[in-house]
Parts: structure tokens; sequence; C-alpha cells
């Protein structure tokens, strides 16, 4: 009898499942990520899929997009084509991104996951690129 209580108590706790959010980098798109932001859950986990090779996902701050803040992930210069990089998700903070190599995060290859309205995608990628958004 008990057991059936217990089955019946799990029965109601809904599931969460974590995301798996797919990111391109680099391709025939050219010097982007796509999508270029996402917002994601604690989690969750941004896969990084390096479409042609010269490119990294290296994480940033927003007020310095096109510098590898310390302490943050890289997955340095990916060389091959098909390579992949994971990131874990841990809170909704901002998580910003820009590609390593000479003259792509002046280009504007950057990437966000859970951008705010006061710190915003268009704000960082014109930040990157020397501009204003």
């Amino acid at each position: 009898m008990h057991a059936k209580h217990i089955l019946a108590a799990f029965a109601t706790i809904p599931l969460a499942h974590a995301a798996v959010w797919n990111v391109t980098v680099g391709g025939p798109a050219g010097l982007v990520y796509t999508p270029s932001q996402v917002t994601a859950s604690p989690g969750d986990t941004l896969h990084f899929i390096f479409a042609s090779p010269g490119h990294s996902v290296t994480q940033s701050t927003f007020d310095a997009p096109c510098t590898e803040m310390p302490g943050g992930f890289n997955s340095g210069l990916i060389q091959q084509s098909g390579g992949t990089f994971d990131v874990l998700v841990n809170s909704t903070d901002p998580i910003w991104v820009f590609c390593e190599q000479v003259g792509h995060c002046q280009g504007g290859m950057v990437f966000a996951a859970n951008p705010t309205t006061a710190q915003s995608f268009t704000a960082f990628q014109a930040a990157a690129k020397g501009t204003t958004a």
C-alpha cells in the first residue's frame, strides 16, 4: 500500500530536462556564431560545432568583448571542421563569447547566452566592432 502512495507522489513531480543549444561556429555563414544568442537555463549545455577551422570559443566580459576573461573558458583555435566544444550553463547570468582569431572579434564574431536589456547582444557586438549600438 505504501509503495502505491510513494509512486503516486513521484508521478506528480514535473521532470526538468536540460537543453542542448547547438551553436555553429563559422562555416558558410561566415564569421558568425549561429545562432548569435540564446536564452539558456542552469544545467543547459552550449554545444559549439566548428563548421570551419581557425575559430575559437573564448569567454570574455561585456565591457571587454575581445579580451579573454581571466579564469574563463577557451577552446583554443580549433584547426579542423567538425570539432566541438561544450560549455555547461551554471546560472542565468550572461555569458559572453568571442573568436580569438586575429580580426574575427573586431569583425563582429561574438556570441551571447542570456544577454539582458541593459547588456544586450547588439551593444556587445557593437563594442566588439568598435562602433555604437
